[in-house]
This record gives C-alpha cells, sequence and structure tokens, in this order.
C-alpha cells in the first residue's frame, strides 16, 4: 500500500497535525507526540507524521534526565506486541510506538516495528524502523543487511545497491556485501535500461518503427512487399536528399529482389530519382 500523505488527511486529522506541527515549534514535545499519535492510531500509514512523532520522541529523551533507578519494561511490551502480529499487526503497531516513545533507538522495538509493518503491509514503514536504527549507528552490519535485503525484495536496486556499498565502507572484507552489491548494481542498470520490463529486442529501440526495419534487414528471404517497404523507408530517411546512409544496403536490397521495378536505381551506393 502506498503511504498517505498530508493531503489525504481528514480535515479533523489535519487540523491535529497543523496543532502538533506547531507544538514542536514551540517545543512542546509531550503535546505533539500526544497528537501525533492519535493521528497514527487513524492514519498508520501516515508516514511523515511518524517520522516527525519519532523526531520529536528523539529530541525529547535526549533533553530527558537520566535515572538510575528506572526500570524497563521494553522488552515484556515488544514481546506482547510480537506476539499480536499474525493476527493484529496494526495493533502491534500502535504497542510498539508506546515503546518508542521513551526509547526511540530501542533496537528490538524497531525490529519489530519492521516485521509489524511487513504484515501490516506497509512496507515504507518497515523501511523507516530499520533507518531509525542506521540513524543510531550507521555501523550496524546486521541491521545494514537487513535493510538491504528489505530494499532487495521492494526492488529498489538503487537504494539497496547504498546499502551494500555502506556496508564495504566499514568492512571492504565483507565478501556477502561486495557480491549483493555488485548484483544490485547490475539489476539496477538493467532496470535503467528498460531490459527488465523489456519483453524483446525491439523495445530496447526507442524507435520502434526502426526496430521493425532492421529485423527486416537481417532476414535472409524478403516479400516483394516487404522490399518496397524497406526501400521506401530508406529514401524518406533521407528526405529526398539523393543521399543513402547505406549504400551497402541498399545493394543488398537489390540484388536480392533483381533490381528495383520503378524507375530508382542504385550506382556505386548513390540514389538517384529519374
Amino acid at each position: 500500500m502506498a503511504v498517505k500523505t498530508e493531503k489525504e488527511l481528514s480535515e479533523a486529522l489535519r487540523a491535529l497535525w497543523l496543532k502538533a506541527v506547531a507544538a514542536i515549534e514551540l517545543r512542546n514535545f509531550g503535546y505533539a507526540i500526544s497528537l501525533l499519535q492519535e493521528i497514527l492510531k487513524q492514519e498508520p500509514q501516515f508516514l511523515t507524521g511518524r517520522e516527525l512523532l519519532r523526531r520529536a520522541e528523539v529530541t525529547k529523551s535526549k533533553s530527558a534526565k537520566k535515572s538510575f533507578f528506572n526500570i524497563s519494561t521494553a522488552s515484556f511490551t515488544v514481546m506482547n506486541a510480537q506476539r499480536k502480529i499474525k493476527n493484529d499487526p496494526k495493533r502491534a503497531v500502535e504497542i510498539l510506538e508506546k515503546v518508542l516513545e521513551k526509547e526511540p533507538y530501542n533496537r528490538q522495538a524497531n525490529l519489530v516495528l519492521k516485521e509489524a509493518a511487513l504484515a501490516a503491509g506497509w512496507p515504507e514503514i518497515a523501511v523507516f524502523a530499520l533507518r531509525t536504527l542506521v540513524e543510531e549507528n550507521p555501523r550496524d552490519i546486521k541491521v545494514l543487511h537487513a535493510l538491504g535485503r528489505l530494499y532487495h525484495q521492494l526492488g529498489d536496486s538503487d537504494q539497496e545497491e547504498e546499502i551494500y556499498n555502506q556496508i564495504t565502507a566499514i568492512d571492504p572484507l565483507e565478501a556477502e556485501a561486495l557480491r549483493l552489491g555488485k548484483d544490485a548494481s547490475a539489476r539496477g542498470s538493467m532496470k535503467r535500461g528498460g531490459w527488465t520490463q523489456a519483453e524483446s529486442y525491439r523495445d530496447l529501440i526507442k524507435d520502434k518503427e526502426e526496430a521493425i526495419s532492421l529485423e527486416q534487414q537481417s532476414r535472409l528471404r524478403l516479400t516483394g512487399e516487404a522490399l518496397d517497404q524497406q526501400i521506401a523507408e530508406t529514401y524518406a530517411r533521407h528526405n529526398g536528399t539523393g543521399k543513402c546512409r547505406s549504400g551497402a544496403t541498399l545493394r543488398r536490397v537489390e540484388r536480392a529482389k533483381g533490381g528495383f521495378r520503378g524507375g530508382n536505381r542504385l550506382v556505386s551506393g548513390r540514389c538517384q530519382f529519374n
């Protein structure tokens, strides 16, 4: 499913969104977080809202005072969310957001968020969960590999290649990343060149009429009608200048046909018109 944009929000949710943005500008992060959580309960695919929510949570957590006697229950909450993924992935995402409110970089919560988002059919949110962990630790090779595999599943070869290049920059001897990065690069090149969508070589040539023409030239036995068409196309390409790009091609056509039927003839590779 595609992500939702601000324009696709209902009027009521758009009003909450504007209030959340204003609250963040005023550095009232707690209020902004509560508003954004409410929006995401109703529109979980609103990726921009989730990104802003995480930014607010990260900023708030960095400014909060650390308590030595604060015992985290995040692991239990994450386990609860994980149990719900199969039957109710949307609810699992909501539970995980409660953990991420206080610990936005919680590794296990983000990894399970990725699983829940994929189960719900929200791959962009799965990518966002792993990107959050990479933001916190850009050298986490295990997470980078997971992100590379996810981009591969989504068919995003360019991003996949970028991730594997990032891994090899960290560890140049990482053979698997080197191999997967090369594979992703090849797929990206093929996709940009149109090879993956092409059903035949004709689809790879912008001028399909010329593809048909080239195919006709390669046939050993041509019908009289096809030869007439080939001759007409060749002359038309030169705008009646009397000069041919390929006299050799026309000579082959003439030999195959036994000479032109009309008043046109070939002389040393040049076209003459009577």
